[in-house]
């Protein structure tokens, strides 16, 4: 009887393997996260599974910290799933690319929004925002509408506090006005 092949352990071991790829093979003053979010294998507790499977996202503040955390990935996965004869199959979905405030509409965004609430710079974020694509086409601002979530976002314990929505709402109706006013 030939030896089976245990995927668990090839998919374990090459997700260990892709948490080098930031700590070994970034530049240390680069932002590069890359993240395993879910994995999946099998359906019962005696028996190994066919196949196994993982996703997760790379971000990065620049175009180049993506492409060697790319490289890397690819690189990592093909060679760990030889290292364990099993066959990998790569499906790598571009996200969107980083937010990049307009500098000429950001100030005037803050200066309205500083009038009914505090504006506050927010550190950099390498959280994946769909936004991206917009503002890579047109002049965009994008702000965070401070809740007092319970938790950090996409946590599961978070809930926010609805009292935040008219907030929200002056946000941008007062700079949807004022940028129509100014920008004619």
């Amino acid at each position: 009887m030939p030896p089976s092949r245990d995927p668990i352990v090839a998919l374990t071991s090459i997700v260990n393997s892709l948490q080098t790829i930031v700590s070994r093979n970034v530049d240390p003053q680069a932002v590069v996260v890359l993240s395993v979010t879910h994995i999946s294998a099998g359906n019962t507790w005696n028996v190994l599974p066919e196949t196994a499977s993982f996703e997760g996202t790379v971000r990065s503040f620049s175009k180049a910290g993506r492409r060697v955390a790319k490289q890397r990935f690819m690189e990592i996965v093909k060679a760990g799933a030889a290292t364990f004869d099993v066959t990998a199959e790569i499906e790598w979905i571009k996200g969107p690319d980083v937010v990049n405030n307009d500098a000429q509409l950001t100030p005037l965004v803050a200066a309205e929004t500083a009038q009914f609430a505090r504006v506050v710079r927010p550190v950099p974020s390498t959280t994946g925002e769909d936004f991206a694509f917009f503002s890579q086409r047109i002049p965009s601002v994008v702000a965070f509408v401070g809740s007092h979530g319970t938790s950090d976002w996409h946590h599961p314990d978070l809930q926010l506090d609805d009292q935040a929505l008219p907030t929200g709402i002056k946000f941008f109706y007062y700079n949807a006005l004022n940028l129509l006013a100014k920008l004619r």
